[in-house]
């Protein structure tokens, strides 16, 4: 390469020759220059976030496992915040599946009234729907449409409304057992990150490893029982594996 190749200029001008190359870095340049606002906006609005973790009380439980675990305190004080949000979401959700279900089910079958058929898609409305409609070539905005309509008083959107619920029928499925809670969904989203096993001590007859601890802290559950989070982990690390 040649020996007077001092800056990048020279070097882009040696592998490109012909292209005006101190005009398209000064194009660059004044690129950069424009993107800077922007993104000091961005770092500075971050900076607010953070800021506002840190005077954020602190989350019992997850956090200080985190802090043990190498993690920044704003980075644990963040997702023990987030897990626990999560995982109330999804007990509350896994709650309302049920009734959904049988909603569903129950508007798919002709002759009903149109007080129950009502009722029903009011029940349903205050339900999140995408879910169900994973797989399934119906749109959920027409659904939610239609129900819109029947609770509104506009019955000739009852026929539309059973012809979707029967689509959707033979794809609802409901977990059988007990239900999960909150605190084990939050638990089980830890060992993803940890994959430790609980420990069971005997002479206490009680768990004392640091993750039931963590779990049993952060959603003041002193009898909190980690196994089924542990038996759900592995039946779906079986699942993937297979």
């Amino acid at each position: 390469m040649d020996e007077n190749i001092t800056t990048i200029g020279d070097f882009l001008g040696f592998w490109f020759p012909g292209r005006d190359i101190d005009a398209e870095m000064k194009r660059f340049e004044a690129g950069i220059d424009q993107l800077q606002p922007a993104f000091n906006r961005v770092v500075a609005r971050a900076c607010e976030a953070a800021g506002r973790l840190e005077d954020m009380p602190p989350s019992p439980g997850y956090e200080p496992l985190l802090v043990e675990h190498g993690q920044h305190l704003v980075v644990a004080r963040f997702f023990s915040y987030v897990w626990k949000g999560l995982a109330k979401e999804m007990a509350d959700e896994t709650r309302t599946q049920r009734s959904v279900a049988d909603a569903i089910r129950f508007l798919a079958q002709p002759g009903r009234t149109k007080r129950a058929i009502s009722r029903r898609a009011a029940v349903l409305l205050e339900s999140k729907l995408v879910r169900i409609f994973d797989g399934v070539d119906v749109s959920v905005f027409e659904f939610v449409e239609s129900l819109e309509s029947v609770v509104r008083g506009d019955h000739t959107a009852s026929q539309r409304v059973r012809e979707i619920a029967a689509v959707l029928t033979p794809h609802l499925s409901v977990r059988r057992g007990r239900r999960v809670s909150a605190a084990s969904s939050a638990h089980e989203m830890l060992l993803s990150l940890t994959s430790e096993s609980y420990t069971w001590d005997d002479l206490i007859g009680d768990f004392s490893d640091p993750q039931t601890g963590a779990t049993r802290l952060a959603f003041g559950d002193p009898d909190f029982d980690p196994r089924p989070a542990h038996r759900r982990r592995k039946e779906r690390l079986r699942l993937k594996s297979s």
